[in-house]
């Protein structure tokens, strides 16, 4: 991509794009990932935006279809100098272009290619790339230097603090700095999750400020299933706790996320503590960038940053190497299984007999 990079725009995250485009919306914009939430904040922010201008505003949506792509070439180079403001916006970017990016479509790439310098200013493009992979170079290299690019992931732990705080300031919210670590801990860690979370404390609630309960009671709500509590049963050996969140897992065929979500947690865990465990070998300080960096908790709080700490040392007392290792190797095992061809019903009924037996391997500790 390193042609195609020297022309193009590209923005750091959702709150970067935003922020810039208010004074200069780009002309073609590229959105690469399978999060269809935020490229749908982002069509409405070029509406806004757009609106805003005082002109009449025209919008063209796409998805794919036979004959979507000439459709598009004509709809986008013959405006007159009289037309309204056009936004057009194509979804399932992969679908739509795939025709003009394979070999024998040379004559339709050239063409459209040379034709995109005389692009009107009045002409918006907004591109859903259906992937989280980054877009070929090919059809970057397709729209030249009017190409700007949002590249969407999750956001690393040194990362999560400052993209909330961003999120928070665009959605005129704040939370107080125990709730702010709650959400970073227990919040997937993308811009989608982070702006439908916070929407929906705004929605239920109706106010500006948050505090740590706000967030516990609206988002985790007790009668849901929450990995998290199911992994501190586990880790706390609290049968009564753990089996009571067991319970809330139903053999219903969309529950696989939350299966895969509840391994990812208890994978997290035991890696946490195998680090921990490691790092207190090497006399590593417990204070220093090094052990907040290898922990993944150089964005919590200091109140967070010792209450971690002191759960870590108990734990790493409590469990033995040996039992690490077994726990480790059998989640692996089971994050592949889960990964294969099975159902979804015969996913929730191995995930409940492989839970019962790493509940009474973490029993026996040592």
């Amino acid at each position: 991509m390193a042609a195609a990079a020297k022309n193009i725009t590209e923005y750091k995250n959702y709150v970067d794009f935003i922020d810039k485009s208010k004074e200069n919306l780009p002309g073609v914009f590229i959105y690469s990932s399978l999060d269809s939430f935020e490229f749908d904040l982002i069509v409405d922010h070029c509406k806004i935006i757009l609106s805003q201008k005082g002109e009449k505003l025209e919008v063209v949506v796409y998805v794919s279809e036979p004959g979507d792509f000439e459709n598009f070439f004509s709809e986008i180079f013959n405006l007159s100098i009289f037309s309204s403001q056009k936004l057009v916006i194509i979804k399932s970017g992969i679908d739509f272009f795939k025709s003009v990016l394979t070999a024998g479509k040379k004559g339709i790439y050239d063409t459209f290619k040379k034709n995109i310098p005389s692009l009107s200013e009045k002409s918006y493009i907004l591109i859903h790339y259906n992937t989280n992979s980054s877009p070929p170079e090919k059809l970057l290299s397709l729209f030249g230097n009017k190409c700007s690019l949002l590249k969407n992931r999750n956001y690393y732990p040194n990362e999560r603090k400052a993209a909330l705080e961003g999120i928070l300031r665009n959605e005129k919210v704040t939370i107080d700095p125990s709730g702010i670590d709650e959400f970073i801990h227990r919040i997937h860690p993308n811009t989608g999750s982070y702006i439908k979370n916070i929407r929906k404390l705004k929605t239920f609630l109706n106010k500006k400020h948050f505090e740590h309960n706000d967030i516990t009671e609206i988002l985790f709500n007790a009668a849901d299933f929450n990995p998290y509590q199911l992994v501190d049963s586990l880790f706390l050996n609290d049968r009564v706790e753990f089996f009571k969140e067991f319970s809330k897992l139903k053999p219903t065929y969309d529950n696989a996320f939350q299966l895969l979500k509840a391994l990812t947690v208890i994978l997290v865990k035991v890696d946490e503590i195998r680090k921990f465990k490691l790092l207190t070998k090497r006399s590593v300080d417990n204070n220093s960038d090094e052990f907040y960096s290898l922990l993944d908790m150089k964005s919590y709080s200091d109140k967070r940053k010792n209450f971690t700490k002191g759960r870590l040392r108990k734990e790493a007392n409590y469990f033995a190497d040996k039992v690490l290792e077994m726990l480790y190797d059998s989640l692996i095992q089971m994050n592949i299984k889960f990964k294969t061809g099975m159902s979804e019903k015969s996913k929730h009924y191995y995930f409940i007999q492989k839970m019962e037996n790493i509940f009474l391997l973490i029993s026996q500790r040592s």
